[in-house]
């Protein structure tokens, strides 16, 4: 597997594990042998098709109160989801690249997201609806987290930088 910096692409050493099924028509599923979920499917006729594809999820989070879901998978969107019918709430928390990291604060009111374009956000933890303007850093952000408290953001970039902000207006501290 291979992760895509700014600064160009660098082997992580790790191999993905999958399983791709063909048969003479040439057409093949691939598949994660531990979930058996569809990740891909190839055709020569028609090409690779991705949208409507179910895939695996790279992070997985309760809500404080248990009963939404925060995950972050491979299209990197940070996604809420009612924990006990599995529905999906709001449209998704995208960003304008990929969404890197996902963290609920710890009264579950809100959610913050960080990207690859350096950017962190605010959301409502209950619809995922915007709530601030972004916080700009300057160089891909790889975590977010939320002070204790829930008052302040911290963020944390591939340029060597943490920052925090205001956890209600996204003001730089």
């Amino acid at each position: 597997v291979n992760m895509e910096y700014p600064f160009g692409k660098s082997a992580t050493g790790m191999q993905f594990l999958g399983c791709v099924m063909g048969d003479y028509s040439k057409t093949a599923i691939n598949t994660g042998i531990f979930t058996g979920k569809v990740i891909g499917v190839c055709s020569m006729m028609y090409g690779f098709v991705t949208s409507n594809v179910p895939s695996f999820v790279n992070y997985a989070s309760f809500s404080p109160c248990g009963n939404r879901i925060l995950t972050l998978s491979p299209d990197h969107i940070g996604r809420l989801w009612d924990a006990k019918t599995g529905a999906p709430l709001g449209e998704g928390m995208r960003h304008k690249d990929s969404v890197t990291s996902v963290n609920f604060s710890p009264d579950g009111t809100r959610v913050v997201t960080g990207s690859k374009v350096g950017t962190a956000q605010l959301w409502d933890g209950a619809t995922g609806a915007p709530l601030a303007e972004p916080m700009q850093h300057n160089h891909w952000i790889t975590s977010t987290t939320f002070s204790p408290d829930g008052t302040r953001v911290l963020t944390g970039c591939l340029g060597g930088t943490a920052r925090q902000w205001d956890a209600e207006t996204g003001a730089s501290l």
